[in-house]
């Protein structure tokens, strides 16, 4: 999880590299032909950016992929070529999957646990019921056999059976 959370930071800055340099662009753009619009849209700062949640970064981007694809012959202009505008879907898409990938791992984990704790439960529910039972005439038969069972079977909590010892008083 920890090399996929790095590999997920890392993706981020790069797709940030990438996403101010195509703001900064669309910006410039914006002001030369007076797309008002575009250019209230194009706003924002490096700090909004890194606080966006992952769902909320990734439609950002998609967004500014979405802008700035038709206008990758007038980006290039100042500085972006078509290649970066692609690096940023791709880049997403990574992302995303990361997540996901993320998510996942965390949902199997999490099912493989609630299995060991039925399954633990199901042995439980064995022993007390069929097992036990199963030993009952070894009681006359092999009394050996069954009070070693019987020893296996009883739970022994050392960490609650035992009491603490009062401290010693120190002499003055």
């Amino acid at each position: 999880n920890k090399v996929e959370t790095g590999l997920k930071s890392i993706e981020r800055d790069e797709m940030n590299g990438i996403l101010d340099k195509v703001f900064a662009a669309l910006g410039a753009e914006a002001v030369a032909t007076q797309n008002n619009e575009l250019r209230l849209a194009t706003i924002t700062n490096k700090t909004d950016i890194k606080r966006l949640r992952e769902a909320d970064y990734i439609i950002r981007v998609d967004w500014v992929y979405t802008t700035a694809l038709p206008l990758a012959d007038k980006l290039k202009t100042w500085g972006v070529p078509p290649a970066d505008i692609e690096k940023l879907n791709t880049k997403a898409a990574s992302f995303a999957g990361r997540s996901t990938a993320m998510r996942n791992k965390t949902a199997v984990t999490k099912q493989a646990t609630t299995e060991i704790k039925e399954k633990i439960a199901a042995l439980s529910t064995f022993l007390r019921n069929d097992a036990d039972a199963l030993m009952a005439p070894f009681a006359t038969l092999n009394p050996t056999l069954y009070g070693q069972y019987k020893n296996a079977r009883s739970i022994v909590d050392k960490a609650a059976t035992q009491t603490k010892k009062p401290e010693a008083e120190t002499k003055a």
